[in-house]
């Protein structure tokens, strides 16, 4: 997807330091790739048909261009390929419409990325502007998965929410 970075599953890039999950970006020449990052993956570990998810998460600084985001692919991938297994975007932070609005460490997004009824790969994204910088303090992202809409918080307000109950949404019904 045009990322720069080689995701590993080394300590370097994914750490406890102080109770606390880190995953470290680094700048360094690996696997052909000018930077590393962890992607954490929960697949054939953990999955889940409708209820609330939720991490307390501080962002890191984004300036150095860095798009950071806490999302789930369903449980189907990668026997369906993306988009037609779903795609749940919680939170992600960085985005070139932030940069442009100054507000880099403040606009976030969730979205819901799958196939229409034309078969064609739509996506449904709501955005919002935090009240505070992201990355100087630990907050709160969640989704709430009901059998009929999928509605994102941050620190406990909605700030997106989608009907989940057309035909072409099947996926979002799926663990």
């Amino acid at each position: 997807n045009g990322q720069f970075e080689h995701n590993t599953a080394r300590q370097e890039n994914a750490y406890i330091e102080n109770g606390d999950l880190v995953i470290e970006a680094r700048r360094e020449n690996y696997s052909g790739n000018e930077f590393t990052s962890a992607r954490m993956l929960t697949q054939g570990r953990f999955s889940f048909t409708y209820g609330s998810l939720e991490a307390r998460i501080k962002m890191p600084d984004t300036a150095d261009g860095l798009w950071p985001a806490f999302w789930m692919l369903g449980n189907n991938f990668p026997g369906i390929p993306w988009p037609d297994c779903g795609e749940v975007d919680i939170v992600e932070l960085g985005s070139k419409e932030g940069i442009a609005e100054g507000l880099q460490q403040e606009k976030i997004n969730c979205a819901l990325h799958f196939s229409n009824a034309a078969d064609a790969k739509e996506s449904q994204v709501a955005w919002t502007d935090a009240p505070v910088d992201l990355s100087q303090d630990y907050h709160l992202y969640k989704v709430a998965w009901t059998p009929t809409t999928m509605t994102f918080y941050l620190d406990g307000v909605a700030f997106g929410t989608w009907d989940i109950t057309p035909s072409h949404m099947a996926e979002f019904h799926q663990p």
